[in-house]
């Protein structure tokens, strides 16, 4: 059963669409995957930006456009999304005998489910973490150059790291913090006047590096 109503219209249509579902929990390992490639999330926030007000409707030339890249290399990733139900076919319409897709986002927001991690294989869950971090890190760098040629009127980015040692009890009590804090970001209603932010944390312990044996 598809989450969302999928709806065709075509060129002398004028049916409306049905609202995407607010919260989609990510509870599966394909679906997860269909995330792990920052080309594909960069087309789902594309789709989900502003979609509280209104879903946009667009075609891979347009996502092309905005996006910066080739036509050609979004169908493939398009098809992934849209065999997910990340995204959905909107409208379909006769161009010079070709049948062209416009699509949209099939939800409003993501979160992944807590005990998605221990369904994923080593690879999957890195192959995740990779597109996320490359995800997050192009749009930092973007965000600290607009703000260093003027260009951006919000607060800079906070940026931070640590790496110590803690009590087991004061760990788990950060890992409930951050989960809950994450929580209240994706429960809060957006405020389409207000200031767009972006969040991405990671909280874990490192594994040692193996011992290098000295030479005989």
């Amino acid at each position: 059963m598809n989450d969302v109503i999928r709806v065709k219209r075509w060129q002398d249509g004028g049916m409306s669409l049905a609202a995407p579902v607010p919260v989609r929990t990510i509870d599966d390992a394909k679906v997860l995957r269909a995330l792990s490639d920052p080309l594909r999330l960069s087309i789902l926030r594309a789709l989900m930006r502003g979609a509280h007000v209104e879903p946009r409707v667009m075609s891979a030339k347009e996502l092309a456009a905005e996006l910066g890249q080739p036509q050609t290399k979004l169908y493939r990733h398009l098809k992934q999304l849209e065999a997910c139900k990340l995204i959905q076919t909107a409208e379909t319409r006769i161009v010079s005998g070709i049948v062209a897709h416009r699509y949209r986002t099939g939800q409003l927001n993501l979160v992944l489910d807590p005990a998605l991690g221990l369904k994923l294989d080593r690879n999957d869950a890195a192959k995740w973490t990779a597109a996320l971090l490359d995800y997050a890190r192009d749009g930092l760098l973007t965000a600290i150059a607009a703000q260093s040629d003027g260009s951006a009127s919000s607060a800079g980015p906070v940026r931070a790291a640590y790496e110590g040692t803690l009590p087991p009890a004061k760990v788990q009590e950060f890992r409930q913090r951050l989960a809950d804090f994450i929580n209240e970001l994706v429960e809060t209603p957006e405020d389409h006047t207000g200031t767009p932010v972006r969040f991405v944390a990671v909280l874990y312990t490192p594994t040692p590096a193996p011992l290098e044996q000295s030479p005989r």
